[in-house]
């Protein structure tokens, strides 16, 4: 299966995911696939928006238990493996983090998309 936008925002904007980190309001996504359907490769943008108030810088956000990137390693990874994805096919991924007032708290440095 071809990883495409549509695939991957319902994969992050999971109500699984969202029960797991209720801190999360939407994932806004991007995907960059190389065009091979045999091995493919894609590079991932992936941007965060928080809703809790109480978190506006990255410390707050680790300290109230939102790892993005445990969240991709752990909960996206295992739900690629669900359509047939392999983790090993994703050669990037970037993230952003925006608190509720959409201000960038983590991440962005290295935007690609």
């Amino acid at each position: 299966m071809i990883l495409t936008k549509k695939i991957l925002d319902l994969l992050s904007n999971s109500p699984k995911i969202k029960e797991i980190y209720p801190m999360l309001k939407k994932v806004e996504t991007e995907v960059n696939w190389d065009g091979d359907t045999e091995l493919p490769s894609y590079v991932i943008q992936l941007d965060f928006y928080l809703n809790d108030p109480k978190i506006s810088s990255w410390k707050d956000m680790f300290q109230k238990k939102f790892d993005p990137h445990y969240l991709i390693d752990h909960h996206l990874s295992n739900m690629f493996k669900m359509i047939g994805m392999k983790r090993g096919e994703i050669s990037q991924i970037y993230i952003k983090v925006f608190n509720g007032k959409g201000k960038i708290i983590f991440g962005g440095d290295d935007d690609l998309f």
